[in-house]
């Protein structure tokens, strides 16, 4: 750099020799530039005000008793040009090897500005789907905290339901205890008395003035009354409110009889031995939309008659649509319109309702 500044500049203590310090330095100061070229400092000062004139070197004024000295753009932008006709000149291939590498410097640098460009533009993708992802959390949170709201205003409308059931439950319990006391009364034995035949005390006759031949004594006959018969313990007397004969006893049902008063647990809406109902059929044809009744079978885990059962439940409702197969099964899907959710709710309070009638015993 040296020797192709003396080519440019040529050699000597000149005005040139102090360009060519700021250009090697890129600024220095004004003693420092004194010190380097050894001349005086007013020397130094000198040659700034005449090359400042010329616009080649600029003193910045901030200390003003040393002032920094910088090339101006104009001098960097001259400079440059004759050091790249020097360089094509005294070595032309290393000239072309560096004009190969600044292509290849500023290819790498616009490869680097569109990648750039391209990781600002997923960035900016990140974001957008970073918001569309809180909307959408935000308004599955909302839904969230309504269906729960809702299902526990059933719950709580269930449970008054049931509240309901215990006190009537209570009240046909009373009244039926106190509707059988006179029953059981009437049932209780009376006490027999036993018939004591009666007997007539006789005078015994006065004695006779004059004997009688052989005459047999007459001997008194009592009579003897015939025992009353016995009342029937077993019929049941009439209440006081009503006639005699208006009232008849009922007879005592049969344990076959009682056996036939219990409500069953329809098989389309009992459990099974894995805790599965209907409930698990309309939640599976929520989630599917369409399904087969096999393969529903197999998903939810309940044998192919159970799900037939269920659905001839639900169909009777009018709440699935099944499209029987020439093969075996159906197609089956939820009807357009119908409320899944109010459904189940429905089939699960039938279940508490079932449920209940069960634990009375009736």
């Amino acid at each position: 750099m040296e020797d192709l500044f003396d080519a440019l500049v040529g050699e000597g203590k000149t005005q040139k020799d102090l360009l060519k310090l700021v250009a090697q330095t890129g600024g220095v100061r004004s003693d420092e530039a004194a010190d380097r070229l050894k001349v005086k400092r007013s020397v130094i000062d000198e040659w700034v005000g005449q090359l400042s004139k010329k616009n080649y070197i600029v003193a910045e004024a901030q200390d003003v008793r040393n002032p920094l000295i910088k090339p101006t753009r104009e001098f960097k932008e001259a400079y440059a040009r004759v050091a790249d006709r020097l360089l094509y000149r005294e070595a032309p291939e290393t000239a072309r090897a560096l004009e190969e590498s600044t292509g290849q410097k500023e290819s790498l640098q616009a490869q680097l500005e569109e990648k750039e460009r391209v990781i600002e533009g997923l960035k900016a993708e990140l974001i957008e789907e970073s918001k569309i992802r809180a909307v959408k959390d935000e308004k599955y949170q909302a839904e969230k905290g309504a269906m729960e709201a809702q299902w526990q205003d059933k719950a709580a409308e269930l449970e008054r339901m049931l509240e309901r059931e215990r006190a009537e439950r209570l009240k046909l319990e009373d009244l039926l205890r106190r509707k059988s006391a006179p029953q059981e009364a009437a049932k209780e034995p009376a006490p027999v008395q036993t018939a004591q035949p009666k007997t007539e005390v006789q005078e015994p006759p006065a004695p006779e003035t004059t004997p009688r031949k052989h005459e047999p004594t007459a001997h008194a006959i009592t009579p003897v009354e015939k025992p009353q018969p016995e009342e029937d313990i077993t019929a049941p007397a009439p209440p006081k409110d009503e006639p005699a004969e208006a009232w008849q006893p009922q007879p005592e049902p049969s344990p076959d009889t009682q056996k036939t008063r219990q409500p069953q647990l329809p098989n389309i809406t009992s459990a099974s031995s894995d805790g599965k109902d209907v409930t698990s059929l309309v939640e599976y044809l929520i989630t599917k939309g369409k399904a087969d009744s096999k393969k529903a079978a197999a998903d939810i885990g309940v044998d192919e008659k159970v799900i037939a059962e269920w659905l001839k439940y639900l169909e009777g409702k009018g709440a699935v649509e099944a499209k029987r197969k020439l093969l075996g099964g159906s197609e089956i899907s939820l009807k357009k319109g119908s409320d899944a959710q109010a459904l189940i709710g429905e089939i699960k309070f039938e279940l508490v309702k079932v449920e209940l009638a069960k634990s009375r015993g009736l």
